[in-house]
């Protein structure tokens, strides 16, 4: 598994499993964005809120 797949499943975790939050919903979103930029760096942080931004997902 990559790095990145990692933190995306790490994300998952990381969230409440009593809420009601969508499963790749802005929660998510943020969790797994906050994950790569301390473990991957800043940088890819801010390129994957970019990218996320440019295609419409829900970041906050």
């Amino acid at each position: 598994m990559s790095t990145e797949a990692d933190l995306h499943e790490l994300a998952h975790h990381l969230g409440d499993p009593a809420s009601d939050e969508a499963s790749h919903g802005p929660e998510f979103v943020d969790r797994y964005t906050s994950l790569v930029g301390e473990i991957i760096g800043p940088e890819a942080a801010f390129v994957l809120r970019a990218m996320f931004l440019a295609g419409g997902v829900r970041t906050d």
